[in-house]
């Protein structure tokens, strides 16, 4: 089209013997080739296959394109002082000389857009791309040779020790997405193997996870362990996952991304000589969630950036570094717990203005031990996962145990006496995103001398063959507040249930089933809610 200027290349099959097969030498604006389907040039004389000058050289479109001469001297693809780009298409090219040359001094770059491509030349002077100030690449990259790349002071592709490579270069598409400094290439998504990796690795374009399932990546590399640009990349533990490094950090993320389980990670980053480094990277918002993770750092265990946020949810997490210049983790604008508290070091507080953790305002280098918690306290006591098969406290005698998967909260034979000074504090305070059963076994209790006797967020069942006595002497307690969501009493238990303001206020509706319920009020509303 001499209007747009493209020339359009449809399954198109162009042989030459004596010229080029593709000839631009009229000084314009940008040669382009726009491919659809399979298209196949061949030069089996002297000559290039495409020599494009003085003009910006583009090959571009959906198709794909293969490129093979013969003569000893000649190009796949030449072109003189211009640059050149390649995008969206799947273009081989096999040459005698070069595959893709520009002329020594040209002062432009080759520029690879999404692109798969095979580069083989028979010189053992010159590597398959030549004479570019040099070569970027977006979307795509260098899979074979492994560490490959294209030098812009030797104006060729050279191996990791500079040396030239006369293989065959093979470009392929990946991912924003790198592993040990290598992209995830499309054929790579199911089985991501190389040096330095045992276990199983994958990726899932269609839901951004990289999956992690009982590996072990040993960084000896002056890489990251893994990079990553996906914006809302997933990355999934299974199992027990081991990471080390000395010599960069093992994550470095630059997008929002999420570290979930149910498995855990264990990452450990320390120099030869001293230097430190750190166990994660964070330039973007992070997430890790219903995990494991461990980090033993020679630097931060955790860094962030000023203006990103760190949220934890549900994980155990020990943070360690070596350094005693700051804490452990820092410098992001927040770090929020969900579903997990801070055990270690007592006291310890983020501070949004130093951007790091402190304990009674001065800034602690202590291990910082965070654990699951759940919204359930007992006589003032928040249940963990350090404390689910026991709850203890001076208010607290018998057996009272948590099953989170099951959401059973069993009493057994328990005597609950929550007396702090603290009006907020009831015998058990319930605010569980979703229902708790309390199971009942044997004669059990529950008071508080400053608020409710239970109070919940959520809908509740009281069940089992024991019994419960429930009492406050708040001067605005409720025996039993149930404010958000239906509370069930069944399974042939027994209820007795006092209170000051209200014996029992429900919002969602009260049903008792194949149970004897007992309410009295000292003063104030024995029994008052939507019926439901």
């Amino acid at each position: 089209d001499p209007t747009t200027n493209p020339l359009y290349l449809n399954n198109a099959t162009i042989t030459s013997s004596s010229d080029r097969c593709i000839y631009r030498t009229v000084d314009s604006d940008t040669f382009r080739i726009v491919l659809t389907g399979n298209n196949v040039l061949s030069q089996t004389g002297s000559g290039d296959g495409i020599s494009c000058v003085n003009a910006p050289l583009v090959i571009e479109g959906t198709g794909s394109m293969q490129v093979s001469v013969t003569g000893l001297n000649a190009d796949a693809i030449w072109l003189s002082d211009q640059p050149m780009t390649v995008r969206d298409c799947s273009v081989t090219l096999n040459s005698a000389y070069r595959a893709i040359a520009a002329s020594s001094s040209n002062p432009n770059g080759l520029n690879l857009y999404n692109c798969n491509m095979r580069l083989y030349c028979a010189s053992q002077d010159y590597s398959p791309i030549r004479g570019f100030s040099w070569v970027d690449m977006y979307g795509c990259d260098i899979k074979t040779p492994r560490d490959a790349y294209y030098s812009s002071s030797d104006r060729n592709i050279v191996d990791n020790v500079d040396d030239t490579i006369h293989d065959t270069v093979v470009i392929e598409r990946g991912y924003e997405l790198y592993v040990l400094g290598n992209m995830v290439f499309q054929s790579d998504t199911a089985a991501i193997a190389m040096d330095g990796i045992t276990g199983n690795m994958s990726y899932s374009p269609s839901t951004k996870t990289l999956t992690l399932d009982n590996i072990t990546i040993v960084d000896t590399v002056e890489e990251y362990g893994i990079q990553t640009y996906v914006d809302s990349l997933t990355i999934k533990l299974i199992g027990s996952n081991v990471m080390t490094s000395n010599n960069f950090a093992v994550f470095e993320i630059n997008r929002y991304t999420v570290i979930e389980g149910p498995g855990s990670l264990t990452i450990v980053c320390d120099t030869p000589t001293g230097e430190g480094i750190d166990g994660i990277n964070a330039y973007a918002d992070l997430m890790v969630r219903n995990c494991e993770l461990n980090i033993f750092a020679s630097y931060d265990a955790i860094y962030g950036t000023s203006s990103h946020r760190l949220y934890i949810d549900s994980v155990r997490l020990a943070a360690h570094t070596t350094n005693t210049d700051h804490s452990a983790i820092r410098n992001f604008a927040s770090v929020s717990l969900a579903g997990a508290v801070i055990k270690e070091p007592a006291g310890a507080e983020y501070n949004f203005s130093t951007k790091m953790y402190e304990v009674g305002g001065t800034m602690t280098t202590d291990t910082i031990v965070i654990i699951p918690a759940y919204n359930i306290w007992v006589a003032g006591v928040q249940i963990t996962s350090d404390n689910i098969n026991g709850v203890t406290d001076a208010g607290i005698t018998g057996a009272v145990t948590y099953d989170p998967v099951t959401r059973v909260l069993t009493l057994d034979n328990a005597t609950i006496a929550n007396t702090s000074a603290y009006d907020e504090w009831d015998g058990i305070h319930i605010s569980e995103p979703d229902s708790v059963i309390i199971e009942l076994i044997g004669q059990n209790s529950v008071s508080s001398t400053g608020d409710d006797g239970i109070s919940n967020e959520n809908s509740i069942i009281i069940q089992g063959a024991g019994s419960l006595a429930i009492s406050t002497t708040g001067t605005q307690g409720y025996g039993i507040y149930s404010s958000g969501g239906i509370l069930i009493v069944r399974g042939g238990c027994n209820l007795d249930v006092n209170g000051v303001m209200y014996g029992i206020n429900f919002d969602d509706g009260m049903f008792v089933d194949n149970s004897t319920v007992r309410v009295s009020c000292n003063g104030g509303t024995t029994l008052y809610g939507d019926p439901g």
